[in-house]
């Protein structure tokens, strides 16, 4: 379980970083509209799933 914990808040943290890196090569707008859309897939993804069973 440590192990998890971990990776789960490493995982975070570097996100932070790389989100960081992003804003300052194509600004803000563009990764939460990036965001935003990669949230829309995973939604419209898992709906469909959900659908088939």
């Amino acid at each position: 379980m440590p192990a998890f914990a971990s990776c789960f808040f490493m995982g975070q943290a570097m996100g932070v970083g790389v989100a960081g890196l992003l804003i300052a090569h194509v600004g803000a707008a563009a990764l939460l509209v990036g965001g935003a859309l990669g949230l829309l897939a995973v939604a419209l993804h898992f709906s469909h799933r959900v659908r088939l069973k």
